[in-house]
């Protein structure tokens, strides 16, 4: 195999393995090395010599405010009663912000930036026919050892693909969902590459569909009602009645299914139709504790770590009896930076959120390349989709939300540096 090929190799798995939640995970000293960071420290390693001798490091994309960040959690790492928890997600931080690096030096040129887009959407959809594969077996009695959720035990799994959960799954496969859907909506030819838009769109929508996590639905269903509203208003007054009236039809339908198929068992945990609201309860409730955090601490944060410490503490558990991670977890990330971060830390991650989304859309103006344009427009809407969703789950750190920003932020810098080049040959 030659370099170059076992290197993008090596960049698809890391795609591919960075949901992974239950598997190809190393517990050492207490800590959880997932094989997704195992690989980016063989990429790391790879090119450090290169690195070192053609001195081609570049900075990210909103790099200062990043780095001014772990700088307040660096600051922040003892204010807690078990330090070690901080040290360990700081260290995992860190090594979020080293990918960043890494893929900055991995996306070098156009043709470089091609392969690992390929590769990125293609992983999304391997990790898709995954979580079919797991439907498929469940349907046919066959109990594939890593589901860990059952509609119906032994006959309908909830799919997770490796993740923890069902939720976390679709949580993953929302990004590459956004990704597609919108290069799709954008009629982005893709075919010069061998990827079929609409046949991955489709694939990816399934899975979410089949995990029944109604978070990643629900965010399917809010971008499809948005571009719909946005189409909505440039159609004439008599299309948009018949649109409204199949919409009805579509929606009454709906529901003399539910009753008559007796489906209500899908809202469980919703709190709709007199269903039982535990999930939605159990969040409102952590993010009350998240910002107990805070209150207590508004200046100094807590750490990444030690919020979910003290969150235990508060809760009345022994944190040196119990597992954290099982007792204590937040709820909205922002929440958790907000009392880990304090608020002056909490303004430099917001800062660097914001450049993370406005530069790029800053920058699309100013392409010529429709598909580059639209390239980066779309990582830039699948990052917002990904932080909304985030907005009811727990996390910052996650590594497929970093390796999404590595990319958008790398393909903004090669824009970037394609679009000076490209300035400079016209006056010259």
């Amino acid at each position: 195999m030659k370099k170059t090929q076992l290197l993008y190799l090596i960049i698809f798995l890391v795609f591919v393995t960075s949901s992974f939640d239950i598997i190809l995970n190393f517990n050492i000293s207490g800590f959880t090395i997932r094989f997704t960071q195992i690989l980016c420290i063989i990429l790391f390693l790879y090119l450090l010599k290169d690195v070192l001798q053609e001195k081609i490091l570049k900075m990210p994309l909103g790099w200062k405010p990043l780095i001014i960040w772990f700088l307040f959690l660096l600051m922040f790492t003892f204010n807690t009663y078990k330090p070690i928890m901080n040290l360990g997600y700081n260290l995992w931080l860190f090594f979020n912000i080293l990918i960043l690096f890494l893929f900055n030096v991995l996306m070098v040129d156009n043709g470089s930036a091609t392969k690992i887009i390929k590769l990125y959407i293609y992983s999304f959809y391997l990790m898709s026919i995954v979580g079919i594969i797991e439907f498929l077996l469940g349907i046919l009695g066959i109990n594939f050892p890593y589901i860990t959720q059952w509609w119906i035990i032994g006959k309908i799994p909830r799919i997770n693909g490796f993740s923890f959960e069902p939720s976390y799954y679709a949580t993953y496969l929302i990004i590459g969902w956004t990704f597609c859907r919108e290069l799709l909506r954008r009629k982005v030819d893709l075919t010069s590459l061998k990827i079929n838009l609409k046949k991955i769109t489709l694939i990816i929508t399934i899975a979410i569909i089949l995990s029944t996590s109604r978070m990643g639905i629900a965010f399917i269903v809010l971008y499809e009602a948005i571009i719909f509203l946005k189409n909505l208003c440039k159609r004439n007054i008599k299309k948009i009645f018949v649109t409204i009236f199949l919409f009805a039809i579509i929606i009454s339908f709906a529901i003399y299914s539910f009753k008559k198929y007796d489906l209500t068992f899908l809202l469980s945990g919703t709190g709709l139709n007199n269903t039982s609201s535990h999930s939605l309860n159990e969040r409102e409730q952590f993010l009350g504790y998240t910002l107990e955090v805070f209150k207590n601490s508004p200046f100094i944060g807590m750490g990444l770590g030690g919020t979910y410490v003290q969150i235990a503490i508060n809760r009345g558990f022994d944190i040196n009896n119990v597992s954290i991670q099982n007792v204590a977890s937040g709820t909205n990330i922002f929440a958790e930076v907000l009392a880990a971060s304090g608020i002056f830390g909490f303004m430099s991650f917001i800062a660097y959120i914001f450049k993370l989304i406005y530069n790029p859309i800053n920058l699309c103006h100013k392409i010529k390349s429709t598909t580059d344009k639209n390239i980066l427009s779309s990582l830039d809407i699948a990052l917002i989709m990904e932080l909304m969703i985030l907005q009811f789950n727990q996390n910052i750190l996650r590594p497929y939300l970093w390796i999404h920003i590595a990319v958008l932020s790398s393909y903004y810098c090669l824009m970037k540096k394609k679009l000076g080049s490209e300035k400079n040959e016209n006056r010259h």
